[in-house]
């Protein structure tokens, strides 16, 4: 009787672990067929966000990271008061990883966009529309006279606005 019991045993310790088996391939299926919704549709918000940029003696600049942007154009202005010489640039990714901020780095070559202007008080620079990534925005001090900023705004494509 101890070996038709043993045996017993084993055959329903089989059993339980094929069905666990099978329950688990189950439900790792993909399915092969999307249920329809047209009710819901999820796109990216225009964000334009106000960037605070501390007075930028000469030779200084900021930058300001736009991190997990989705594909769109990114777009800054840069309004300051008095009229300044100024260079506003964007780039994908952060060529300024681990700098000081603000920084004393002219602006690096490869930017996306770029603005230049020759006693100005509003600079705009404007890329193309972008894939969605990280990108830097670094506004730059060219005069011979500290700025002092009086307003900056970063636009930007994101599902949540921060």
């Amino acid at each position: 009787m101890g070996l038709l019991r043993k045996t017993s045993l084993l055959i329903l310790g089989a059993t339980v672990l094929a069905s666990l088996a099978v329950a688990l391939a189950a439900s790792n299926t993909v399915p092969t067929s999307k249920a329809s919704d047209t009710s819901t549709t999820i796109s990216p918000s225009s964000c334009a966000v106000s960037v605070t940029i501390p007075s930028l003696a000469v030779g200084k600049g900021y930058y300001y990271l736009v991190g997990s942007a989705r594909t769109a154009t990114v777009s800054a202005t840069w309004n300051v008061s008095p009229a300044r010489t100024l260079r506003l640039r964007i780039y994908s990714g952060n060529p300024f990883s681990g700098d000081p901020n603000p920084d004393s780095v002219s602006p690096p070559a490869g930017s996306i966009a770029s603005a230049n202007g020759n006693t100005v008080t509003t600079l705009t620079a404007t890329s193309s529309s972008v894939a969605g990534a990280e990108y830097s925005v670094y506004f730059y001090n060219n005069d011979s006279s500290s700025v002092t900023t009086t307003s900056a705004t970063v636009t930007y494509s994101k599902l949540t606005c921060p």
